[in-house]
């Protein structure tokens, strides 16, 4: 950080280094300092959009949410055709949309693993796309909202792929059974039925939004908070692959 001081003080009208110094420091989370040096980069560089649009993001880093929605708002009001502020600022908030990203190692990737963390990441990337548009901003706003779109994760698609099948092949058996007039038959309709209703159960209760399933495989457990309904209607799967690994 020294280096960058030296580096503005040397020269001094070198806007990047300037923005690099209350970056940093913002970055640090010393804000007073930030707050100081951007006072005097907006007085040095007068009408310079990147240093206004600053003000806005060291208010949004600080989580002063409401004092930088209020800052960005007014002077988007006050000059409606500085274009340049408007995209230094749809940049700056999808820059701090992704504080709301974890990385995996293991996936090597950024993912969204909660709730809140998705409404916000959501919300930043929408403002962004209110004040600014291009393809970089729609395309931040597209990847945010894959993260809510319902999937299933990969044990509850092969638990409903298992459970058609059961329900189908019982099915079966118990047609050839009613046409040869067994008194048997039933209980083969009846496990067909047991089967569809499971799977019917764990296909619905198990549709979660992306950063859920993100959020489980990143925790290294599954949390479906549907209770004993669920618990129920993978009971045969589970006592089977407990079974198995007790082999």
């Amino acid at each position: 950080m020294a280096t960058v001081d030296q580096g503005a003080e040397a020269f001094s009208n070198a806007q990047n280094l300037w923005w690099l110094r209350i970056r940093t420091r913002i970055m640090m989370e010393r804000y007073d300092d930030a707050q100081y040096i951007l006072n005097q980069a907006i007085s040095k560089f007068y009408n310079s959009a990147r240093f206004t649009a600053e003000q806005a993001y060291l208010y949004f880093h600080a989580d002063k949410i409401d004092l930088g929605e209020r800052t960005m708002e007014n002077y988007i009001r006050a000059h409606p055709d500085d274009r340049e502020y408007r995209q230094y600022m749809a940049y700056n908030l999808i820059e701090l949309s992704n504080y709301c990203y974890r990385y995996d190692t293991a996936a090597e990737m950024q993912l969204i693993i909660a709730q809140a963390d998705y409404s916000k990441c959501l919300e930043l990337v929408r403002l962004a796309n209110q004040i600014f548009q291009d393809d970089f901003t729609r395309q931040s706003f597209e990847d945010v909202q894959c993260y809510g779109e319902l999937r299933s994760d990969k044990e509850s698609v092969m638990i409903t792929k298992i459970y058609t099948t059961i329900s189908i092949m019982a099915a079966v058996i118990g047609i050839f059974l009613f046409s040869d007039g067994s008194s048997f038959a039933m209980i083969p309709f009846l496990v067909s039925g047991i089967f569809f209703v499971f799977r019917y159960i764990v296909k619905k209760k198990s549709n979660l939004p992306v950063w859920q399933i993100n959020r489980d495989y990143y925790r290294g457990y599954k949390e479906t908070g549907e209770g004993w309904l669920y618990a129920l209607a993978t009971s045969p799967f589970d006592l089977v692959i407990s079974w198995l690994r007790g082999q």
